[in-house]
């Protein structure tokens, strides 16, 4: 049996149900539980894509538009610090800091939707006039 044979009819994972599987056990991707494995983890995984010409899907654009985000909105000043520091810097632990991600990216796909919506709606209102 081949472990490496790629099998064109199988499903591959899309980049928000990998975020899952870290997020629900983050041992086979991530040595330790921590904010800073994971960001180790990230950047291995953006630049295989670029030294691979491998295109950025919309779900990983979502992601880096995220961490931009966060790199605006919870810097107190303007440090340059990681998102992975400023995430660590709000958080209890390197756990913590892990899970207060997955927290605050949920949150911001919402806030994201809600705009969407909101914009949608106005546009709707005005072709009425």
């Amino acid at each position: 049996m081949n472990l490496f044979k790629y099998n064109e009819h199988e499903r591959q994972m899309n980049f928000y149900e990998l975020l899952q599987t870290i997020k629900q056990n983050p041992n086979p991707y991530i040595s330790r539980n921590s904010i800073f494995d994971f960001q180790a983890f990230y950047n291995g995984y953006s630049l295989t894509k670029s030294l691979f010409n491998l295109p950025i899907t919309e779900e990983e654009q979502k992601f880096e538009d995220f961490l931009n985000w966060i790199m605006e909105s919870y810097s107190p000043i303007e440090l340059h610090c990681s998102w992975a520091t400023i995430i660590f810097i709000y958080s209890a632990d390197e756990i913590d800091g892990l899970k207060k991600l997955f927290e605050l990216f949920e949150e911001y796909l919402e806030q994201q939707e809600e705009k969407m919506l909101e914009s949608s709606e106005d546009l709707n209102d005005e072709s009425e006039c």
